[in-house]
């Protein structure tokens, strides 16, 4: 089926190298192995704003002397590009290998050595498909890396769950909360004010299937959403709601979620 990691650019030792690959899968695991003897600083980035963008988000950032073994697990949206750029050369040489579920999809060398990439047949049984989604089990602060444009499913048996969404600035980048077990008498609550963020939209709210009550949002005052369990939703498997950054401290809402008793609705203010 191909290559599972698409690459540019060979050459990891020299300042200003840079190594752009493409991944398929998320999470992934960077290892790399110096054998420098002074000062070296590695940076990972992912690329913002749509491939050629030309403008890259550091996530992470390594700073060695002599020889190390560096290992770094991050999540991203599919087919995101991400690089490795050598910022700070001590002499050496380097050596970069890609792991995707598990598995090295390519490798890099430096000092003229061409990188040599693995490529899986899609009837072996090495992949599989996959469902891009996130789980979470206790409260957590969303971010742009594990959690944008991609499902996450909650599991707030065990206790109420609170997510903290990131700031908003108009990505369009879009965050889906899908309740996957019976959360009992515990509230599922979602905040957008990390930096005075409001919710807009709407969220339909019924305890019958067929004649939802759609609640809407007030943009200037609303930057919570309560799934009790009873009158404002969450209270059966599947309720979902989706959130989409559009503009700076603007998040839109959708929401289909199940209630009991009178229908109210779920939004509130801090």
């Amino acid at each position: 089926m191909g290559v599972y990691a698409r690459v540019q650019d060979t050459g990891f030792d020299d300042v200003l190298d840079t190594l752009v690959y493409q991944p398929i899968y998320s999470p992934s695991t960077l290892q790399v192995t110096t054998t420098d003897s002074d000062q070296q600083t590695i940076l990972i980035q992912v690329e913002q704003g749509g491939i050629g963008s030309g403008s890259w988000r550091t996530i992470k950032t390594f700073a060695t002397g002599g020889s190390a073994t560096i290992d770094h697990t991050f999540y991203h949206r599919s087919l995101d590009r991400v690089r490795l750029f050598l910022q700070v050369d001590g002499g050496g040489s380097n050596t970069a290998t890609i792991n995707e579920l598990n598995h090295t999809v390519a490798t890099f060398q430096g000092n003229g050595v061409k990188m040599t990439m693995d490529k899986f047949a899609a009837d072996s049984g090495l992949f599989r498909p996959v469902i891009d989604t996130v789980a979470e089990t206790a409260d957590f602060t969303a971010t742009v890396e594990k959690h944008s444009n991609r499902t996450t499913t909650l599991d707030a048996s065990g206790a109420a769950l609170t997510i903290v969404l990131p700031s908003s600035t108009g990505t369009l980048n879009w965050y889906k909360f899908v309740s996957i077990v019976d959360p009992g008498s515990n509230d599922i609550v979602i905040s957008c004010d990390a930096d005075g963020g409001f919710f807009t939209g709407a969220i339909h709210v019924s305890t019958d299937g067929s004649a939802p009550t759609p609640f809407s949002a007030d943009q200037t005052a609303n930057d919570l959403i309560t799934l009790n369990n009873t009158t404002t939703g969450g209270l059966i498997v599947g309720d979902t709601i989706l959130c989409t950054d559009v503009g700076t401290n603007v998040w839109l809402v959708w929401g289909q979620v199940t209630s009991s008793g009178a229908e109210a609705t779920p939004f509130s203010g801090t």
